[in-house]
């Protein structure tokens, strides 16, 4: 697949959102609560929504945000911009979600570690900038319907974007684990 930039819309969460329970997923697929294993395998997906919530540190107007989305060999799928330099900030303590559209439909299956990264553009002390995130959920959608989670993460904070530390990669369990006879 070829290398292609996307640029993401944003928009404000004003409700906290929970991250999503990979252990509620494990409970209910095979009861068939959420439809059939196989079907929801199968389903391809036109859009990813990242939401952040941001910690003690913003995001400022003067810094980029991207993810790189890989397949499972770690070939990049597509580049997509979250946030570009100009927009307006994410305030501390802030959620925001960015949703980028693919350029090809994709099963939940053909991704694997997403790269995000975070770049100041500078203003005369950009070495000392840094941005915390306390909260990163991904989900797949089409056209922003039938949200299902991908991957999560959280922690205090989860990551410290810095100049000399901008990425952090995130990788999406490999499914169906239900069928796994070393986890049951």
């Amino acid at each position: 697949m070829s290398k292609m930039k996307t640029a993401a819309v944003l928009r404000d969460d004003t409700a906290q959102r929970k991250p999503f329970s990979w252990r509620l997923l494990l409970i209910l697929l095979p009861l068939g609560l959420l439809g059939s294993p196989a079907a929801a395998l199968a389903q391809t997906y036109n859009q990813v929504q990242f939401t952040f919530t941001t910690g003690e540190a913003d995001l400022r107007d003067y810094c980029s945000v991207t993810a790189t989305l890989q397949s499972p060999t770690g070939a990049s799928i597509q580049v997509a911009t979250l946030k570009a330099v100009g927009q307006p900030g994410w305030p501390t303590y802030s959620t925001k979600t960015a949703t980028a559209t693919l350029a090809t439909p994709l099963k939940s299956s053909q991704f694997g570690n997403i790269v995000i990264t975070y770049k100041s553009q500078g203003s005369f002390n950009a070495s000392a900038d840094h941005w915390e995130v306390k909260t990163v959920s991904i989900a797949l959608s089409n056209n922003g319907q039938g949200s299902v989670a991908l991957v999560s993460g959280s922690g205090n904070p989860l990551k410290r974007f810095t100049m000399a530390d901008p990425s952090l990669t995130l990788s999406p369990p490999t499914l169906p684990i239900v069928n796994d006879p070393k986890r049951r």
